[in-house]
């Protein structure tokens, strides 16, 4: 009897972690949507990674190019594909916003 007690535990348990996973996956996913549609042409680099320092599940990584830089936000949860591109011009302001 103690054997099954310990399964049902163990079920509830796992189906507690699955619900609070799809949680914050939800809502990592419109944290990044929702951040990167605030994003328009001409707003400045500053602003941008200002905006995205309030996020609480994504992090974001600069690539400088030549012709200007790109940012890319993705989640911090594993398991989630999800990212937000923002291309600049060489005068740091927003070229393009997407997310994908």
């Amino acid at each position: 009897m103690l054997i099954g007690k310990g399964k049902l535990v163990l079920a509830v348990l796992f189906i507690v972690f699955i619900a609070v996973y799809m949680f914050l996956w939800q809502e990592a996913r419109k944290e990044i949507f929702y951040l990167c549609g605030n994003f328009s042409r001409g707003d400045n680099l500053t602003s941008v990674t200002a905006q995205l320092q309030t996020g609480h599940y994504l992090n974001y990584d600069l690539i400088e190019k030549p012709t200007g830089t790109k940012l890319v936000a993705t989640s911090k949860l594993p398991l989630q594909n999800y990212q937000c591109s923002i291309v600049f011009d060489k005068y740091q302001a927003v070229n393009k916003a997407w997310f994908e």
